[in-house]
């Protein structure tokens, strides 16, 4: 389920610009700077997203594949 999280009101009293994601870690702002020029109609707006990462999975298993049963590997793909 996505949620809409830009509220900034332009001069006409629209919203314009949308934000939505999945994550409820997001945050959002009116910019000091914008990338290119801008009109009262589309505020430039810095989107932060904290998402959360898993941690790593250790693997505690070794592939040997120097010794391998090729032979038996080729059988079960053909």
């Amino acid at each position: 389920m996505s949620d809409l999280y830009n509220t900034y009101i332009n001069s006409s009293g629209n919203i314009l610009d949308l934000i939505f994601s999945n994550s409820s870690d997001v945050s959002y702002e009116i910019a000091d700077e914008a990338i290119f020029d801008c009109d009262s109609y589309h505020l430039p707006f810095k989107i932060n997203i904290c998402p959360k990462i898993d941690p790593l999975k250790i693997c505690n298993y070794i592939y040997d594949f120097k010794n391998a049963d090729y032979a038996a590997i080729l059988i079960l793909i053909l």
